[in-house]
């Protein structure tokens, strides 16, 4: 496994050492740990860090919420958010800074390595889909959505990676759908398919297979529309359920 370098921003001294005790097990390199915003935020250009765990309750003037967002401002890297706060709001709040994922602490050492692999491989994946959307690529061509849907240790997915055809076939943009949430396109399938598409993806995660589904869905327009949902899994080394990716199409009558 390649080392990682990995930014902590954390003020309770002894998280943060234990942290750092976790990461460099890991195989990871921790470039700096800091306990104010500012600091991160001053430094995090030069450090350049491959990913940021990220405390949400700082000391200083920022919290990690506003410290992700300005450190956002000046680069592109993915933040895992590691806090004891997991009220409603916090957990909002944070969707909108674009952090890959939110984890209470205290958090189990696999998953959190687990987490940091998905999201910096996701990032990466990220880019590439931007650098095929800015050359034209085959992927913007297709006439679907594809995807790629990260499955976490609990079983619950998310949508990590996926082209910009979603406007072309239900007339929203993701935000309009999911107000920042994971759900994709569920929120538009009529309430008659909803229970059978929960029970096959819940199935296809416990499996590790995947599925091939036909659905109705309501667009924006209030225009009923047949969708064929098609997804294949993605398994680690060890066996272990990594990605699901699919491809969503119109069926045309």
């Amino acid at each position: 496994m390649s080392t990682h370098r990995i930014m902590v921003v954390e003020d309770e001294e002894l998280l943060s050492l234990g942290t750092t005790l976790h990461l460099n097990s890991f195989g990871y390199e921790v470039l700096g740990n800091f306990r104010y915003g500012e600091d991160a935020l001053e430094k995090v250009v030069e450090l350049n860090p491959d990913l940021i765990l990220m405390d949400i309750g700082l000391a200083g003037d920022m919290d990690g919420i506003e410290t992700t967002q300005r450190i956002h401002e000046k680069i592109d890297v993915p933040v895992i958010y590691l806090s004891m706060h997991a009220d409603v709001n916090t957990i909002k709040k944070s969707r909108s800074t674009r952090a890959f994922r939110y984890m209470n602490k205290p958090f189990n050492e696999e998953e959190l390595k687990f987490t940091i692999e998905m999201a910096i491989e996701s990032h990466k994946n990220a880019r590439l889909l931007k650098d095929a959307v800015k050359y034209k690529s085959v992927l913007e061509n297709i006439p679907a959505i594809v995807y790629r849907t990260y499955v976490d240790e609990n079983g619950f997915p998310e949508i990590v990676l996926f082209n910009d055809r979603i406007k072309d076939i239900t007339g929203f943009s993701l935000d309009e759908i999911n107000d920042n949430e994971v759900l994709f396109l569920m929120p538009l399938i009529i309430k008659e398919n909803k229970n059978n598409i929960s029970e096959h993806i819940k199935n296809s995660i416990n499996s590790k297979k995947g599925f091939a589904l036909n659905y109705e869905i309501k667009t924006k327009k209030g225009d009923i529309k047949l969708i064929h949902e098609k997804c294949e899994p993605v398994l680690c080394d060890d066996g272990k359920l990594k990605y699901f990716d699919g491809i969503i199409t119109e069926i045309l009558l």
